[in-house]
Parts: C-alpha cells; sequence; structure tokens
C-alpha cells in the first residue's frame, strides 16, 4: 500500500543579513512558503501501479502552507521546524488504471504536519555577495545553494471518502512521517531569499486517503 504524499514549496525566508559576511550572524530565518500537494495512496493516481514517483495525478493536486523556523547549526548544516497544514486529494476518476478506474472513490483530506529537519547543503550559500532579479546578468548556479533534506515529523489528518460502489467513510487520527528531499535557495537581496523545495513524506497509515 502506497502511504506517500508529496510537497512542492516555494518558500520566502526572512532573515537579518545586514552584514552577511560572516554566516555566524545570519543563523536564524523565519520562512513562509506555499506548497503544491499530491497524496499517493490507494485512491486515484496516473495510469501506472509500477512506479509510484511517477504515478502523478495532476488533477488531484491541492495547496498547502509552509511556515517555520531555520536554524544554521554550521555553515553547511541547518535545522528547520515546519508546521505545514494542506489539502489533499484523490480520485479514480481521473485514471484509467485497471482495478481502480471502475471503483468510483473519491477522497478528500485535511493534514496538519509538525516536524523537525536537517538540511545539508551540497553547494553552501555565497554570502559575500548578494545577487537580485534586477542583475540576473551575473547569476550562476554555484551561487545557488543545494541542500539535501531529511527529518522526522507527525501528522494529524482527516479523511473523509465518498463512493458510489464501497459507500461513504472517514478516518482521522497522528501518525509518523518521514520527510525527505531537496532544496534550492537563492538570495535576493540583504533580507530575502528565494527557495524551493520537493519533498515527499513516508506515512505510517492505511487510511490517509480514506480508504
Amino acid at each position: 500500500m502506497k502511504k506517500v504524499f508529496i510537497l512542492i514549496t516555494v518558500l520566502i525566508f526572512l532573515g537579518n543579513f545586514a552584514d552577511a559576511q560572516r554566516w555566524k550572524r545570519t543563523r536564524y530565518e523565519v520562512l513562509f512558503g506555499v506548497a503544491l500537494t499530491n497524496l499517493q495512496g490507494d485512491l486515484g493516481g496516473a495510469n501506472s501501479d509500477e512506479i509510484y514517483m511517477i504515478d502523478y495525478d495532476l488533477f488531484a493536486t491541492r495547496a498547502a502552507l509552509d511556515l517555520g523556523l531555520r536554524y544554521k547549526a554550521t555553515e553547511s548544516v541547518a535545522l528547520k521546524l515546519n508546521i505545514i497544514p494542506g489539502l489533499f486529494n484523490g480520485s479514480d476518476k481521473y485514471t484509467t488504471a485497471s482495478g481502480r478506474a471502475g471503483r468510483q472513490n473519491t477522497t478528500s483530506t485535511f493534514l496538519l504536519e509538525t516536524s523537525v529537519q536537517g538540511e545539508i547543503s551540497l553547494i553552501k550559500e555565497r554570502l559575500s555577495t548578494r545577487y537580485t532579479f534586477r542583475n540576473m546578468r551575473d547569476f550562476r548556479l554555484k551561487y545557488v545553494n543545494t541542500y539535501l533534506i531529511f527529518g522526522v515529523g507527525g501528522y494529524y489528518y482527516n479523511a473523509k471518502r465518498t463512493s458510489e460502489v464501497y459507500g461513504n467513510a472517514s478516518y482521522s487520527g497522528y501518525k509518523l512521517s518521514i520527510p525527505l528531499g531537496i532544496g534550492f535557495k537563492y538570495g535576493i537581496n540583504r533580507r530575502f531569499s528565494l527557495n524551493l523545495e520537493y519533498g515527499a513524506r513516508r506515512t505510517f497509515d492505511g487510511y490517509i486517503d480514506g480508504y
């Protein structure tokens, strides 16, 4: 049973970059972001059961918020506290896969996740020079902070399923999640940075999709 939900998040970091020559002076950052969500469970999906990461249903994409605090423990390692409320959706009407298309199941899930995440930079942030969108001719990929994401969290969910075949049902609970992903960070100016993250959560509950 596939129990993975995916977040693609765009974050704006607000930090004190007044004297950004030294990374220790930019240790704390407040973050705010918006995310696109996709639930890969027993309901919905695209047209393949073989590889779940490509069984992606664009029609079931929903939205979430991403709030948190980031702390740089070292120049290459950061810790992040996240709170993510979001909506998830899945429907068999969007798939032609045998065994799913005829069930006529639809699920709507509210989910609230809190997590502690670690970030390990593969390409360290360049603090000595901040580039802006007005000076994109100086943009270089080597100036984009690239980092891996891992962590542990918990989530509360409330799932409601409607089905002409199996009837309606609802489930709720609080369960463990394992966040994994990759992120990219680019300094807009001395106070703002733009992040793009792709993250997947391994979950441990069979009813997150209401089935």
